[in-house]
């Protein structure tokens, strides 16, 4: 785009040396995640291999471990504000739930996240023991579906289940996405389930943090 290419003469102009770090993990190689950055901060070898594959030109690899990991200590202490509504209700066992990028364009459908969500649910309603946390990648954008809305808000009326990020703090402008973190989701779970294989970049980063995550297949690879 013709912001990339302005940076980047700049930095030519002036002997600059320009600076990325590892943000997601994609499932796949595209040219609109390529990376052109002189040292690339990633969290591990696991993309060095799409470079130049999708169009990537990176100089330096930094294998510098997750860019979130300082906070990971921090968001432990707050697992007894959210788990225990849900045990006052009877969840003994919770799990945590991250779903994917859904619509139009994005790597998920709508009708693969509905199915998703439809499964815990029912399991909710059918196991007075189970208790949800749900932490979605567009929660906004969620909401307006009108299937999975109804599958969240029937979660939501069991007192067993929460949907982290929902609402927008007053005055702020962060993305819906980065209201909350997924460990500070995880943290008050038994285990997390993330929508998408081979990666979900929520679950992976509950997994550096040490607790126990898998991805959900919907495509059965």
């Amino acid at each position: 785009d013709a912001e990339s290419v302005a940076r980047a003469m700049a930095l030519e102009l002036s002997n600059g040396v320009s600076v990325g770090c590892h943000w997601s993990y994609y499932q796949f190689t595209s040219v609109p995640h390529s990376r052109s950055q002189h040292v690339y901060f990633a969290w591990g070898p696991y993309h060095a291999a799409f470079n130049p594959e999708d169009g990537s030109r990176v100089d330096h690899f930094v294998y510098s471990g997750h860019i979130f990991d300082h906070y990971f200590a921090e968001a432990a202490r707050g697992r007894a504000e959210l788990r225990e509504p849900l045990a006052r209700h009877g969840a003994a066992f919770v799990v945590c739930l991250f779903d994917d990028s859904l619509g139009a364009g994005a790597p998920t459908s709508r009708e693969v996240v509905a199915q998703f969500y439809r499964f815990f649910v029912r399991r909710l309603l059918a196991d007075p023991t189970l208790g949800l946390i749900i932490k979605s990648k567009s929660p906004d954008d969620l909401m307006t579906d009108r299937v999975i809305a109804a599958l969240v808000r029937e979660a939501q009326a069991t007192g067993r289940s929460v949907f982290l990020g929902a609402e927008p703090e007053p005055g702020s402008d962060i993305s819906s996405a980065m209201r909350c973190l997924p460990v500070e989701a995880a943290v008050a779970a038994d285990i997390s389930v993330g929508l998408g294989l081979p990666t979900n970049s929520a679950a992976i980063q509950v997994a550096l943090a040490g607790m126990r995550s898998v991805c959900w297949d919907a495509a059965k690879h």
